[in-house]
């Protein structure tokens, strides 16, 4: 089960033309459970002033690595040319092509959607599918790693290192998340259940970046960073379902199945990474 202790908040990195909006999410975060920076010694005041500074420290270098990986990102995406749009990159070209899909079957009645089951295309977007591959057109072995799945309520990125930045990221798209128009970073109250087992259960209240995807219209985004890759791989379940809450009101609730299978493929990915 995921669970996430809030350490600071990334600086958001300029993007190319195609998600001018997107935020990259690159929190520093350390261990498990929630905490603020000095929750756990608020009776130790010489205790807590040390945890305050190593906050603070952890914030501005968070900072400094959001804003090299977001320019290492551009860079790939650009492959190295001084000015012009990008080529498309794999992420963009899923969104054209699943995005389409899930709006349609957010519209269609229930024997429509009955029928799309048998459609080879409609048909493992009804189920839940997932996808794999390396979030830029020049990414080198084992950086970039994700796992893209999606079904009718939209979709969950688990995602791994790539350039500077050593953390992990979990993303979720719907179109029930709000659409600010600029981006935000937000309380997000994020209940888990694990294998369909209520008991096996889990209820935090995050920090996460909140944006409009630019890349499709109608989606909005909520993006939470995990401190690693192995804490991400780690706590990844065969099935595993989210709901999210904003200000009090579920905005996304989505689970996927197979997440053992697709764990081993984003490991062995992320594996080829030279250290």
């Amino acid at each position: 089960m995921l669970s996430y202790r809030l350490q600071d908040q990334a600086s958001l990195g300029r993007k190319t033309h195609l998600l001018k909006s997107a935020a990259l999410v690159l929190a520093a975060l350390t261990g498990f459970g929630l905490a603020n920076p000095a929750s756990a010694c608020s009776d130790l005041p010489n205790i807590c002033a040390q945890n305050q500074a190593v906050f603070d420290q952890n914030q501005e270098m968070a900072r400094e690595a959001a804003e090299n990986y977001a320019n290492q990102r551009e860079e790939s995406r650009n492959g190295g040319r001084p000015s012009g749009p990008p080529p498309r990159d794999p992420m963009d070209i899923r969104m054209d092509l699943a995005a389409g899909a899930v709006f349609a079957l957010h519209g269609a009645a229930t024997d429509e959607i009955e029928r799309m089951k048998r459609d080879p295309e409609m048909g493992p977007i009804i189920r839940g599918k997932w996808d794999f591959f390396q979030d830029t057109n020049s990414a080198a072995s084992g950086e970039y790693c994700a796992a893209l799945y999606m079904n009718m309520a939209g979709f969950i990125r688990l995602s791994g290192p790539g350039g500077n930045y050593r953390g992990a990221l979990l993303t979720f798209w719907g179109p029930n998340i709000p659409q600010p128009e600029n981006v935000r970073w937000i309380s997000v109250t994020l209940r888990q259940v694990v294998n369909n087992d209520p008991k096996n259960s889990s209820i935090q209240t995050v920090r996460a970046y909140n944006y409009t995807e630019t890349r499709v219209s109608g989606l909005g985004v909520v993006a939470l960073a995990v401190p690693s890759a192995d804490a991400l791989l780690n706590n990844i379940s065969d099935h595993q379902s989210f709901k999210l809450e904003v200000d009090g009101q579920e905005v996304q609730a989505i689970g996927f199945h197979n997440g053992l299978s697709a764990r081993g493929k984003l490991r062995q990915c992320i594996a080829k990474r030279k250290s």
